[in-house]
Formats: C-alpha cells, structure tokens, sequence
C-alpha cells in the first residue's frame, strides 16, 4: 500500500486540529475589539499553563494592555473571553441590565467536580435563581452581627496564642497564619465546628481544605484546565481535581 495514504491521513488530522484550534482566534480582530494575542492550542493564559506567571499576575497584564479600553478580549485555549474594565459598563451589566447576563459559563462536569460545578459561580438559570434565594438570607445584618461574633471569638484565640509564643518563636510567617485563621473562621462561621488551626494545624478540617485549594503544583493545573476545556478527557481516564478522599 505504501507510505502515502499514512502521510495523507497524518497531514490531513494535523490540518484539522490546526483549524480546530485557530478558527476563533481573530474573533476579537473583526469585531474591532483590543485583545491580547494568543498562542496557537494554549491561548491567551499560556503562560499560566506553562507556569510562569500565576492566573492573578495575568490578569493583572491583561487589564492593564489598553489602559484607554472599556475592555480588552483573550483567549482561554480557543474560547473567546472579553474582561470588562469600565466601571460604568460593570455596573450596568450586573445591575441595570442583569437580567440579560445571569448566567455563567459551565465549566465543570458535575460528576467529577461536584465541588467546582454546583458552587453559584458556575450555576445557571433556575438553579443558580434557587441557590442564590437560599444564600441571601445569610448575609441580612442580623447574620453578620452573629457572624461577626465567632470571628471575634477566633481572632481573640489568635492573639492569646501568639502572646503565649516563647521569645524565640516570635518570628511567623504571616501567610500560614492567616490562612489558618481563615480557614477557622470559615469552620466555624459556616459548619458551626471549632478546630483551633494555630494550635492543631493537622487537624482534618485544614489538612484537606490546604490540599483542596492547593493549584501550585504542575500536576493540578494540568487537572484544573482539562476539566475546564477536556471533560470528556476526564470522564476517560476518571481524572479529578479533588481527591476522592477529600470530597
């Protein structure tokens, strides 16, 4: 049969994946829209992927390209996504004109992510109406005071532990401090438990909600952008964010 036939379907899929992957790409281009230019398959977020900036580093440069712009677009992989800049236009799209924008984009399949999936920010339609009716009546001011209380209660633990510190443990590195406090508050606040991060910071509760919201490692963010772009790769190979074990 010989080596043509291979080389044609070879050169054939390359061509397909190479328009799959460019067909968007001048979507902003011809809508007269500022926009950052994008990597051929990784976007405009490439070098969140390969790792060299975090995500808030790029979208501090993607804000900051048109200074002049009510608002610039990007690529996430080939999806078109316009970031808004303008305050004014902010305000009319989540206020005056809400009513055309309530919903957000499903990013995750809800049986491999059930965490990422049914939080509000990924809901739609009547769903996301009924979660967010059955969360507004937890911030009424009443609530806050309550709430205001426990998070009273935990700051004062925190600084009865610190003052307790011997002199030579006095130096601290404040990130891991607030996060524990963080994560108490949150324990206590929202799953009425008290777990006392400063003085057992192995317990259950802040072990697994580190490892949770832990994206720094190479690994976790391959996860995080094939469960975002690839479900159906995930559903596959049964890849998962979460660890079973922490769901």
């Amino acid at each position: 049969m010989g080596w043509w036939p291979i080389i044609a379907a070879v050169l054939a899929l390359l061509a397909a994946i190479y328009y799959r992957a460019t067909r968007n790409l001048n979507f902003f281009e011809k809508r007269g829209i500022p926009y950052a230019k994008p990597m051929i398959l990784l976007g405009s977020m490439w070098e969140v992927f390969l790792q060299r900036l975090s995500l808030a580093e790029v979208a501090e440069k993607l804000y900051n390209m048109y200074p002049e712009s009510k608002y610039v677009g990007f690529f996430e992989f080939d999806t078109p996504i316009l970031m808004i800049r303008d305050l004014d236009l902010i305000k009319s799209i989540t206020v005056k004109n809400f009513d055309h924008f309530p919903n957000h984009r499903t990013a995750f399949d809800p049986d491999l992510e059930p965490f990422l999936a049914k939080n509000i920010l990924s809901l739609r339609d009547e769903r996301w109406r009924e979660v967010r009716n059955m969360l507004s009546p937890t911030f009424t001011s009443s609530k806050m005071k309550s709430m205001f209380v426990l998070m009273r209660d935990c700051a004062k633990e925190y600084g009865d532990y610190f003052a307790s510190l011997p002199a030579d443990q006095s130096t601290l590195e404040l990130k891991d401090a607030f996060t524990k406090y963080t994560n108490d508050v949150i324990a206590t606040c929202a799953f009425g438990i008290d777990v006392n991060s400063m003085k057992n910071p192995k317990n259950t509760f802040y072990v697994y909600g580190r490892e949770a919201t832990n994206f720094s490692g190479r690994a976790q963010s391959l996860k995080f952008f094939a469960a975002r772009k690839f479900p159906w790769l995930c559903r596959l190979f049964n890849i998962r964010i979460f660890k079973q074990k922490i769901v």
